[in-house]
């Protein structure tokens, strides 16, 4: 059975890409949210095996959106990979890790291969 991954982003057309991609060269079921709040309603339903999620959207951020992951329980054991275009590397990895719980970040502009090697090895860094 392929894994399933949910996309948060209010950007449509870097998720129509990123879906595609996951769909025809990595296998993958791909859920998409085009907001926080959306994704939340998409996790009271479905347990995907890895979150993708946008730092920078309206009404939720992408940092509000992993707190309130994390305080309702709705995706326990499924790592959080950060898609950001924050400037500073250092303050994003250092930051972003350790204070919001997630596996690791991407930066952008990236490719398709890095896109995928990300959600491969977000997915392998699951502990159950």
């Amino acid at each position: 059975m392929s894994k399933t991954v949910l996309l948060v982003d209010d950007e449509a057309d870097i998720v129509q890409l990123m879906k595609r991609t996951l769909e025809t060269r990595g296998g993958y079921r791909v859920l998409v949210a085009l907001s926080g709040v959306e994704a939340l309603a998409l996790l009271r339903e479905h347990r995907p095996d890895l979150i993708v999620i946008d730092v920078m959207m309206p009404e939720m951020c992408g940092l509000d959106l992993c707190q309130e992951i994390a305080l309702f329980g709705l995706a326990p054991n499924v790592p959080l990979m950060l898609l950001t275009a924050l400037s500073d590397r250092v303050f994003r990895e250092e930051y972003l890790l350790d204070r919001y719980d997630v596996s690791l970040c991407m930066y952008k502009p990236f490719d398709s291969a890095t896109l995928l090697e990300n959600v491969r090895r977000a997915i392998a860094s699951v502990r159950v």
